[in-house]
């Protein structure tokens, strides 16, 4: 469904994370959100590949 649309696909990641972190918002003890949603608030791993952001022009 949103395979060919980047804009949509961000935009439904950006509504996913945001419910679930005001769901744990209002809970700090929750592990999840009601979707499944974690948040971890430790280092990422070591072998994560962070992409830089792009130099604005």
């Amino acid at each position: 469904m949103l395979s060919n649309d980047a804009k949509a696909l961000a935009q439904h990641f950006a509504d996913v994370v945001n419910e679930a972190a005001l769901e744990m918002a209002l809970d700090p003890d929750a592990e999840t959100s009601s979707s499944g949603v974690s948040i971890n608030k430790g280092p990422l791993p070591p072998d994560t590949r962070v992409i830089p952001p792009r130099p604005e022009d």
